[in-house]
């Protein structure tokens, strides 16, 4: 019986070993790690001009829409069509607007002593609708641009349609 007790007594202490050991070194830093990731999702929230309380429209514009290919020269098209967002966002008022370009994953094929990567790509057009707005009254202070380049595709880069989804523009309007 004495041995069975301390057999117990033994299994027990391992258990409460096991569980501390446990608790310390994988649980915690776990929770930590959550913890820590989710003040920097916050913090990237807050970069990036979202917010879960303010009020925003996203228009997206196709770039092959309002751009020649491998360009930041708008087309006539992209002007009439970038007209009309700037007249109904002046109808409906805003407290700042991002332009937020993107592009596909191929590698620049034109132009490539002008814009070396996608992403000087993506910053140059983002900047043009930027001073287009600017010219068509947007105030300068609450306007501002982002080049993702082909760091956040919505669709796959290994076909055409996913591409050219992946070109886009988005003007983000917040009230």
């Amino acid at each position: 019986m004495r041995f069975f007790s301390w057999f117990l007594i033994l299994i027990v202490l391992l258990l409460l070993g096991f569980n501390l050991y446990f608790y310390y070194f994988e649980y915690l830093p776990l929770k930590k790690a959550f913890f820590d990731v989710e003040e920097e999702n916050k913090k990237l929230i807050k970069f990036s001009g979202y917010s879960n309380n303010e009020n925003f429209t996203k228009v997206i514009i196709q770039t092959d829409r309002i751009f020649k290919p491998g360009s930041d020269e708008l087309t006539e098209e992209g002007k009439r069509y970038l007209d009309d967002i700037i007249q109904k966002i002046k109808q409906k008022g805003y407290s700042k607007i991002s332009v937020e370009s993107h592009t596909d994953s191929i590698p620049i094929q034109t132009n490539k002593h002008i814009y070396p990567t996608n992403w000087e790509l993506a910053a140059h057009r983002a900047t043009v609708i930027v001073r287009y707005f600017i010219n068509m009254g947007i105030e300068h202070d609450k306007i501002y641009a982002v080049s993702y380049g082909d760091t956040r595709p919505i669709s796959s880069n290994s076909t055409e349609e996913g591409r050219k989804q992946n070109r886009r523009i988005e003007i983000v309007i917040f009230q």
